[in-house]
């Protein structure tokens, strides 16, 4: 293969290179050869002068070899031919599991968008045309103002399949990945309509009844027997200025604990378009019953505009969350904000601490001095945090695991201890929940899914609750690691469990 590769890429071999050639070169046994091939047919693609040349580069989407099937993407960007175009479609779906060959394809696409749209719309769609394939050609479409692949395309998407009422969810999520381009663009749906042609308007007031359909599947009663259709239909939500006050109170509705979590956090996507300062304010009602996860989510969005910190902060002054609700990080971020008066409004509200607990901690400030006993340490340890964390092996998974902070400064342990709620990880804020037969449990979330949700008491036992079933869900802002240690470990006991932890 050496030899043959040699020949093909020498001078004096590209000055000889025939289609004949070329064609042999494409079935030969080396796959390096077979991709050398289809990289020189390129100059005979972009001129379409040899047409048995590009039979066999077509049959090369087919090639054994992904390094021979990745050229052969690449090398049909060069050819300005709707033939190119539907291969490129064919080789997408053909390795719609293999992002680098994704990317080959979509590296041509450009030229040749509406035949590749067409390629994989029209037909049966089981399974649905790659979601990432087809978000990229509606963007390049949209960027383009492609009015007649937008229309044919549209159609498709804004069309049930036969014997249908209802759009599909790949459909739905399509439609939304067009309405994403256009946001990238910075164009609102009206105007992008109010500028098409005739036949562009026509299937685009055709949104309509796609945005009333979503709209009916979120105020479905239960969503948690089929949550991919809510979060395909939420993507769609608040998508015009005119629907904008009632689809955010839709997507309130969404942040509640019954709501899958996967729906709750499409919701707060959806909120993250929305270009108004009131799209901060279910985020913030909500607060107290996110999980962890969704408290990313939420904080992510929260401090992505000036407009939503300023609210951020309104609730910390108001007290819907204090100091500990925000990351060390996302208080760091707010203490040193680029805006002067965010800045200082932080500084007042953030830089604040428990004076009693700082008080109490100043107690302990001649600890290290204290010569601990481990043996006495280790009976406290069983005592009152074995029931909880983790140390070497051995005790519960309710709290951190201690191997990972006992190595931490005496200060930092000491606060860890004394002051559990001065920067608490989410995933231990300690959740209440109330079922509706007035069962409680309080504990740190464990796991989740659509239709339930799962809590670990202090004592390590696992409850799951049914969402449908919760009357009320909340985080108590506090670590389910009780304050007061202070009363049964003074600085003698204290140092001696200090002892023990630190024992290797």
């Amino acid at each position: 293969p050496k030899t043959r590769l040699h020949a093909l890429w020498t001078l004096e071999g590209l000055e000889a290179v025939s289609p004949v050639l070329l064609r042999q070169a494409l079935v030969d046994p080396h796959p390096a050869v077979r991709a050398a091939a289809v990289q020189l047919s390129e100059p005979f693609l972009r001129h379409n002068a040899a047409p048995a040349l590009a039979d066999a580069l077509l049959r090369a989407v087919d090639d054994e070899s992904p390094a021979v099937r990745f050229q052969v993407a690449l090398s049909l960007g060069e050819w300005d031919s709707p033939v190119a175009g539907a291969a490129l479609a064919r080789l997408a779906l053909r390795d719609a599991g293999d992002d680098v060959l994704q990317t080959g394809v979509l590296t041509s696409a450009a030229r040749h968008v509406d035949p590749m749209l067409q390629t994989l719309l029209v037909g049966p769609h089981t399974p649905p045309p790659p979601a990432r394939l087809l978000d990229a050609l509606l963007g390049v479409a949209t960027a383009e103002r492609n009015e007649p692949a937008l229309v044919r395309t549209l159609q498709h998407l804004t069309t049930p399949a036969p014997g249908q009422n209802a759009r599909a969810i790949w459909q739905q999520e399509s439609l939304a990945a067009f309405l994403d381009a256009l946001d990238r663009r910075g164009l609102a749906l009206e105007r992008f309509r109010a500028e098409a042609g005739t036949s562009l308007r026509r299937v685009l007031d055709a949104l309509s009844a796609v945005f009333a359909e979503a709209r009916r599947t979120v105020e479905s009663p239960d969503l948690s027997g089929n949550p991919a259709a809510a979060v395909a239909a939420t993507r769609l939500l608040a998508r015009t200025e005119a629907d904008r006050e009632p689809d955010l109170r839709r997507l309130a509705g969404l942040l509640q604990p019954s709501i899958p979590p996967e729906v709750q956090s499409a919701a707060i996507a959806a909120l993250k378009r929305v270009n108004h300062a009131a799209a901060a304010d279910p985020l913030l009602a909500g607060w107290a019953g996110f999980s962890p996860g969704l408290r990313e989510e939420a904080l992510s969005l929260l401090m992505s505009r000036q407009m939503w910190v300023a609210r951020l902060l309104d609730a910390v002054e108001g007290g819907t969350l204090g100091p500990a609700d925000l990351p060390l990080t996302t208080r760091q971020a707010l203490l040193a904000h680029s805006h002067p008066p965010t800045r200082e409004r932080a500084t007042r509200l953030l830089a604040t601490g428990d004076a009693r607990r700082a008080r109490l901690l100043d107690d302990y400030r001649g600890l290290a001095e204290l010569k601990g006993d481990p043996a006495r340490g280790a009976e406290l340890y069983r005592a009152n945090c074995g029931i909880c964390h983790r140390l070497r092996g051995e005790g519960q998974s309710v709290g951190p695991d201690l191997d990972a902070v006992v190595g931490k400064p005496l200060e930092a342990l000491l606060a860890a201890i004394l002051d559990p709620n001065q920067a608490v990880e989410w995933r231990y804020v300690a959740y209440q929940a109330e079922t509706r037969s007035g069962h409680e449990v309080t504990g740190i979330i464990t796991a989740e899914t659509p239709s339930s949700v799962t809590l670990r008491t202090a004592a390590g036992r696992e409850e799951t609750l049914l969402r449908s079933d919760l009357v009320r869900f909340n985080s108590s802002k506090l670590s389910l690691m009780p304050e007061g240690f202070e009363q049964i470990l003074p600085p003698p006991a204290m140092a001696d469990l200090v002892a023990f932890l630190r024992q290797r």
